[in-house]
């Protein structure tokens, strides 16, 4: 479960908070979200810079998302531990993207009432929770609950 704290600062703890690849090349994991209230993921990049707010975009299964940064976190503090990610960050969302991704909340909330019109209308026995659009437009997911 997501907790919803205000991020902490962790600095002290970025002594030792890259790994190394096998190119040489440093390694910074961070917190990212998708979603405002959305749960958080361990997220790899080789910019040692992004702070809490800035968006980004990550290699995500149907095409590139952008995300919000959370935090940095704290590195492994045994070296032969190999640290888990869920998605590589590609690079700094652009301003472009950074609108889009600010208007995607108000696309899923016309998705989710127009959804909500239709359980209405057809007199289905549901309960929608949300609508999530896909950044790309291609797909939208609506997660709802139901008896059967």
């Amino acid at each position: 479960m997501t907790e919803n704290k205000e991020p902490q600062s962790l600095e002290p703890l970025f002594n030792n908070s890259a790994d190394v690849d096998h190119c040489g090349e440093k390694k910074y994991f961070y917190r990212i979200r998708f979603r405002e209230q959305g749960q958080e993921y361990t997220a790899l990049s080789s910019a040692s810079d992004l702070c809490n707010g800035d968006v980004v975009m990550v290699e995500a299964e149907q095409c590139p998302e952008p995300v919000t940064v959370i935090s940095r976190t704290a590195g492994v503090t045994e070296p032969d531990i190999k640290r888990g990610f869920s998605y590589k960050i590609l690079r700094r969302a652009n301003s472009e993207e950074r609108k889009k991704y600010e208007y995607l909340p108000i696309l899923e909330k016309q998705a989710a009432s127009f959804c909500r019109e239709c359980i209405k209308k057809h007199s289905l026995s549901m309960h929608l929770v949300r609508a999530e659009r896909f950044f790309n437009g291609s797909k939208v997911i609506f997660y709802f609950t139901a008896e059967n």
